[in-house]
């Protein structure tokens, strides 16, 4: 979204994407694979033995409480909140309508703080406003000799 806009706006958003891919990607693979192992263990195991498994799925259900896992997330989802709001910075200050760019702006935040339910009304907010934020650009003009 802020291909070609130069401002600081702009690099801050693009800068703030690596730690969100690092982080959060990080973060989501440890809950993932943690919960899919157990999963996939409490399946081989015979019913009477599976019931032990709640306990486990409890403790999984806060694994985001543990210091690693608790400092992907963090570390993820404020880079998100950065990325999504310096962008809508730098297309407001390209020339974006602020009708799109605060939707997208509050979008992040959403997402940021909680991305469960009601997840559709931010990604709402999120995908439609990078059409009507797009910014005219003079193209330059070829010339044929």
């Amino acid at each position: 979204m802020t291909d070609g806009l130069t401002s600081t706006a702009a690099r801050i958003s693009r800068v703030a994407l690596l730690p969100y891919l690092v982080f959060y990607s990080a973060f989501d693979a440890v809950v993932g694979l943690s919960n899919g192992l157990v999963v996939r263990y409490g399946s081989e195991l015979p019913p009477a033995a599976q019931a032990m498994l709640i306990g486990v799925s409890d403790v999984l259900a806060n694994l985001v409480r543990q210091p690693v896992p608790l400092t992907l997330y963090l570390i993820g989802t404020l880079s998100w909140a950065v990325t999504v709001i310096a962008a809508a910075v730098a297309l407001s200050q390209a020339g974006a309508r602020r009708t799109a760019t605060i939707p997208l702006a509050l979008a992040g935040v959403i997402e940021a703080i909680d991305h469960a339910a009601p997840l559709y009304q931010s990604r709402c907010c999120y995908l439609s406003s990078p059409p009507s934020c797009s910014v005219e650009r003079a193209r330059p003009r070829l010339r044929l000799t």
